[in-house]
């Protein structure tokens, strides 16, 4: 059995001084996709282009593929800097950095998207699965992973209505996908932070399992320039979208953007219409009594922010934008 002055020697030379370049290229190119991604969402949001990051199997995979490696290298660094015994001081300045920005995180989304503003997305997970993590990254490595597979399935398995409430989110065990531009519930996504962790368990620690990119050293100016994003992933996020936001904003100053045709306008005012017509009639009876204009104009930015009113004007929604609308709908109703 490895003891703990055992796994403080068999760490890796790069370990021992807080970085390996072989993480921090991981951790940059993943860094770059969001650019990408985050860049996508912020020119349909402009009417630049139109883009389904919503319900399209591609880009949500590709989100997919973003928010994985960052979760999964969290398991896996916290093996590295915590595996023989907690640092608290590290630790903790790590924890306060994450909980202050995802705090910033969702009061600036709040501002500006108040009716899908992110309330529990990657900086909130990442800040609960690292003191989740401290509880489990020392069992054996079978057990780490089947909590990892059951952390995985168990929407699949234990979603139900009663966790169709606001402060219950956070968990992931809903049955209607709640609003928000940025949704990363501790389920599934604790998941993959603890393959992170069996990874960094197998892999990291034991010298007879290393892999030689864990010595990898960046010397090229681009691989050197993918470590520094990593190194620096969380300004890097916080500040990213306020500047592509700003840049955008400033563009739609200078550039005819396109607009929707007046038919178009013409159709969603048509659509407000009928929803309060739909509502009026029992809006008074309900409980509470519903404001059908809140209700209304919830709905309609919640299309908006989602992307989805071509697709309901035109009646050719998928599955997945018809449950998505339901979630929409639900959540509305409850404010």
């Amino acid at each position: 059995m490895m003891t703990a002055a055992d796994a403080r020697s068999a760490r890796p030379a790069a370990a021992a001084s807080g970085r390996l370049d072989v993480i921090d290229a991981a951790r940059g190119g993943a860094v770059a996709l969001m650019v990408v991604y985050h860049l996508c969402w912020d020119l349909s949001y402009f009417g630049f282009v139109r883009f389904d990051l919503l319900t399209n199997p591609w880009w949500l995979a590709f989100r997919t593929l973003i928010l994985g490696t960052f979760l999964a290298i969290a398991g896996f660094v916290q093996v590295l800097a915590h595996g023989d015994g907690l640092r608290p001081a590290p630790f903790l300045r790590r924890l306060g950095l994450l909980v202050a920005s995802a705090a910033a995180i969702t009061l600036a989304s709040w501002l500006v998207f108040p009716d899908s503003y992110i309330f529990f997305g990657v900086l909130h997970c990442l800040a609960l699965a690292s003191l989740l993590t401290l509880g489990v990254q020392r069992l054996p490595v079978p057990l780490i992973l089947a909590g990892a597979a059951l952390c995985i399935v168990a929407p699949a398995l234990f979603a139900q209505p009663l966790f169709d409430r606001p402060w219950l989110y956070w968990l992931g065990l809903v049955t209607e996908v709640p609003v928000s531009n940025d949704y990363v519930p501790i389920l599934p996504w604790f998941g993959v932070t603890l393959l992170g962790v069996a990874a960094g368990r197998v892999v990291a620690v034991d010298p007879a399992n290393r892999l030689p990119a864990m010595a990898w050293r960046a010397r090229r100016p681009a691989a050197r320039a993918v470590c520094w994003s990593g190194r620096h992933s969380l300004p890097v996020y916080l500040v990213h979208q306020p500047l592509l936001l700003g840049l955008l904003y400033a563009a739609t100053m200078v550039v005819d953007v396109p607009r929707p045709p007046d038919a178009f306008s013409q159709a969603k005012a048509a659509f407000s219409r009928d929803c309060h017509a739909s509502c009026a009639p029992t809006a008074a009876a309900a409980t509470p009594p519903l404001d059908c204009r809140a209700y209304c104009a919830c709905i309609g930015d919640g299309l908006t922010a989602a992307d989805l009113w071509p697709q309901v004007l035109a009646d050719n929604l998928t599955r997945l934008q018809e449950e998505r609308i339901a979630g929409l709908v639900a959540q509305c109703l409850r404010h």
